[in-house]
């Protein structure tokens, strides 16, 4: 039996294999070189790779940012594909772990998926009720990342003629400088930051180590309990005051809390009227892992198909003619006018 002979196959094919084998493993590109050039395959420019690599990121999200006349479908507001060899972990801070008049953000880091970060945002109401509307998908955790999110929300709502109040602007998201940090370089130094209550009273337990007398722990948390219920900021600065003086035999805790909580974070006492913690967010996050994802990291392709059905889902929940929303609206207005 006579076989038609096979030619030598071709070197540049198999390198683009190699290549995309080595992307679904997450290799970095500088390492993808060096393998390429170990093995004895062609080895392309840095930057024809991150071309490549660039274009391949595009396709497997599959981009669409055409704005749908369809009220309920998701679209995308911006995206940005880069490809990076190394994270400099110096440029940036890691992180740690509406309305009356004012637009209130509410950001949290939600889902890790596949190493990508997941960031569930949305806005407050007159009544402190949160309402979700999208997510944003990034590399890591960082000021870079956040700051690409509030940039492409501002960007991307002027573009779509849809109205932002950013004079009155108010963030509310954990103690996390790098989200402070990159909403502050995006809207401005002066927006008003709100500190989630929650979370600054966990980290503030944690740092009772520094009294040493135990007996003193739950009167100390009694004291700053009662300083979150400041009805303004006057009151609020007279009431810090008070605290010092009486704790300041506690050197080690008064400086950590005057440091942290007082002198570069203090947006996290009651009277700024906004909603003082993301317990809300918290509960979309548990809803989305038991409902959507069913508590499984997916894929990143598999991943924006659910975020798409998940927004969709949103949307829908907000629909005027739906039983939940005319009730939601009835107790608003019994909320309002008792």
């Amino acid at each position: 039996m006579l076989l038609k002979r096979r030619g030598k196959q071709c070197p540049a094919g198999i390198h683009i294999f190699v290549i995309d084998e080595l992307f679904k493993m997450k290799v970095k590109p500088k390492h993808t070189l060096e393998i390429l050039d170990e093995k004895g395959f062609p080895v392309p420019k840095k930057q024809q790779l991150s071309n490549y690599l660039t274009s391949s990121r595009e396709k497997l999200l599959q981009v669409d940012t055409s704005i749908i006349p369809d009220d309920d479908k998701p679209w995308v507001l911006k995206y940005h594909v880069e490809c990076e060899d190394e994270t400099d972990d110096d440029d940036e801070n890691e992180i740690d772990d509406s309305d009356d008049d004012r637009n209130k953000f509410q950001f949290f880091v939600a889902i890790d998926l596949r190493g990508f970060p997941c960031l569930i945002i949305g806005t407050t109401d007159m009544i402190k009720q949160f309402h979700r509307y999208g997510f944003a998908v990034c590399t890591n955790e960082k000021e870079k990342d956040f700051k690409f999110t509030f940039i492409y929300i501002r960007d991307g709502l002027r573009d779509s003629n849809l109205q932002m109040d950013e004079q009155n602007l108010v963030l509310i998201a954990d103690g996390s400088e790098a989200i402070r940090n990159a909403f502050s370089k995006v809207f401005g130094t002066d927006r008003s930051i709100v500190i989630c209550w929650a979370h600054m009273r966990k980290r503030v337990e944690k740092q009772l180590c520094l009294v040493e007398d135990k007996n003193l722990h739950t009167e100390i948390m009694d004291d700053v309990d009662t300083l979150q219920l400041s009805k303004d900021k006057k009151t609020f600065e007279i009431a810090t005051k008070l605290f010092l003086k009486r704790w300041k035999n506690q050197e080690q805790f008064i400086h950590y809390f005057s440091s942290e909580w007082l002198e570069s974070k203090n947006g996290w006492y009651e009277g700024l009227e906004v909603s003082s913690t993301n317990n809300a967010l918290e509960a979309t996050n548990r809803a989305i892992k038991d409902e959507d994802t069913l508590r499984e990291r997916l894929v990143l392709a598999r991943f924006t198909a659910v975020l798409f059905l998940i927004v969709n889902k949103w949307s829908g929940e907000r629909n005027p003619a739906g039983k939940d929303f005319v009730q939601e609206r009835e107790d608003r207005v019994k909320y309002i006018c008792p």
